[in-house]
């Protein structure tokens, strides 16, 4: 088992990062919400990603789950990064996942 939970190479824009956001009760609807992907280098405070997550549009089948698309400039620095999702509920009401940590992501150095 890795102590990673997603691995990507420096550079590389695939794979994208997919989950599936849960509470104490299991999978979250996340129907009519707008959730956030945040990602820092371990050791960083000011995030190195903050943008907009893609929420499966299947809610009933698919509760829960977001992913979200590298761009641009998101992979070029290889290291180790904390990442969360934050959704917001109505009335502008944020809950973070996962809410016991971070999920670690690992940019690994390439070759060329």
């Amino acid at each position: 088992m890795s102590f990673y939970d997603f691995v990507i190479k420096k550079g590389d824009l695939l794979p994208v990062v997919v989950a599936t956001l849960k509470d104490a009760n299991g999978p979250v609807d996340l129907t009519g919400l707008a959730v956030k992907f945040i990602m820092r280098r371990v050791g960083v405070t000011t995030p190195k990603v903050n943008m907009a997550a893609t929420i499966d549009v299947d809610q009933v089948a698919n509760k829960g789950k977001v992913s979200y698309t590298w761009v641009g400039t998101d992979t070029d620095t290889a290291g180790v990064y904390e990442a969360e999702w934050q959704a917001t509920f109505a009335g502008s009401k944020p809950m973070t996942f996962p809410n016991d940590g971070y999920m670690v992501i690992r940019i690994t150095d390439d070759l060329g």
